[in-house]
């Protein structure tokens, strides 16, 4: 997933642009509401590659646990004792 298409699912869910501080409300400057969308965009960009890097990982040490001929178990038994 892109930055791109983050920005552009965010935008079709049509965040509001006001707020509520001490049950008064305000609307964001045009400023104001593309730095949370962007801010917003780069947190969820960060957690996809977080997510991405996760299961990289995990399906790595499933290959090297097939070419090692072992299960799960048997290595968490030949690590942990």
């Amino acid at each position: 997933m892109t930055k791109n298409e983050i920005k552009a699912a965010i935008l079709a869910t049509k965040p509001s642009r006001t707020y509520f501080l001490n049950d008064e409300e305000f609307e964001l400057t045009d400023d104001e509401f593309d730095k949370a969308i962007n801010d917003r965009v780069e947190m969820e960009y960060a957690q996809h590659l977080h997510a991405v890097a996760l299961a990289k990982a995990e399906a790595d040490k499933l290959a090297l646990l097939e070419k090692l001929g072992i299960s799960q178990d048997e290595a968490n038994l030949l690590l942990n004792g």
